[in-house]
């Protein structure tokens, strides 16, 4: 088995158009509230976003169209991954007629992620339902342990592109990862609707360097407090990874409601950019809210509630907001 080389990808591939995908869903929520903020794909929660396109053509071709679909509100940003952080693969195994392209995979301090995509068209059904089983250093990721997260998008050429995530809590960093992504059954939709489990042989392996497991992380405690409603939130910590950030916060239980409620936030970088989270993790009553965001440049941000306790639309609490400087 030999290692992949990760430097000289091209960075218009699949990992950076999810991350265009992600932009042009938030920025629905953006126009509908006339406010200047933009959703990158945080990938159980469905963190990430997925794309299903890699030439640059498209890429610039999704530009525009995002653009034209938000009107006056323009993408001024866009977010990479360097090209030093991704591996690509771009390995095709056929089984039963139905091909899975693992395309990339790229880790971020702590999780890996992985996107892949789904050609079913010679069989005439729909494949786009899949359960990796993932082997690192031969130990199985725990979908609820290993915290597994996944989204997909359906693209208009019939196939279907995915992208999963897991955490690597458990795993020795210091070593070098061995790899395997093991697809043994693919959901299938024929034209009556009706899915079910097709069993193949779908294996992928591959060895990612230990010196590109590891990056520099930076955290800060925060512990404070924010009453909105006679409700209190807490923003514990925050962490910041080069394409991401982790945010810990409560829940809140709302009046005559017996369940606990999250409440999201806004990060707000010191350029104005605005970001909302890609979902997240609740465990012993924290939640750990994900965004995907590149934060080389960046040396502040803002936190910002956004609630909607008894509303149909979110407040952005602006006046609310917590100031941390990262750098």
């Amino acid at each position: 088995m030999k290692k992949l080389d990760i430097d000289g990808i091209d960075v218009s591939s699949k990992l950076d158009d999810f991350i265009l995908m992600g932009i042009k869903e938030g920025y629905k929520t953006k126009e509908t509230k006339k406010k200047n903020y933009k959703k990158v794909i945080g990938l159980a929660i469905t963190i990430i976003v997925i794309l299903g396109f890699s030439n640059s053509k498209f890429v610039n071709a999704s530009i525009e169209k995002i653009k034209n679909s938000l009107g006056n509100f323009a993408i001024d940003k866009q977010f990479t991954v360097d090209e030093k952080d991704k591996m690509q693969i771009g390995e095709t195994i056929e089984d039963k007629k139905i091909k899975v392209t693992l395309d990339e995979c790229y880790i971020d301090n702590g999780r890996i992620m992985f996107t892949t995509t789904l050609d079913s068209r010679g069989r005439g059904d729909y494949a786009q339902e899949i359960n990796p089983q993932v082997y690192i250093n031969n130990q199985l990721m725990d979908v609820f342990e290993n915290d597994y997260s996944g989204d997909i998008i359906h693209n208009e050429d019939k196939t279907v592109s995915l992208l999963s995530s897991f955490s690597l809590d458990g795993i020795d960093t210091s070593k070098d990862l061995d790899v395997v992504i093991d697809y043994n059954e693919i959901g299938v939709t024929n034209i009556f609707d009706v899915t079910r489990q097709i069993k193949g042989k779908w294996k992928f392996s591959f060895i990612i360097d230990s010196s590109k497991v590891d990056t520099d992380s930076i955290t800060r405690e925060i512990n404070k407090s924010i009453i909105i409603d006679d409700y209190e939130l807490f923003v514990k910590e925050i962490k910041i990874m080069p394409y991401r950030i982790e945010l810990l916060t409560n829940s809140v239980k709302l009046k005559n409601n017996p369940h606990s409620l999250p409440v999201h936030y806004i990060i707000k970088d010191d350029q104005g950019n605005e970001y909302i989270d890609g979902g997240g993790k609740v465990r012993n009553g924290i939640m750990t809210l994900r965004y995907l965001i590149d934060t080389r440049d960046i040396k502040s941000l803002t936190i910002v509630p956004r609630t909607d306790f008894y509303n149909s639309e979110p407040t952005i609490h602006y006046d609310k907001g917590i100031q941390v400087d990262i750098r």
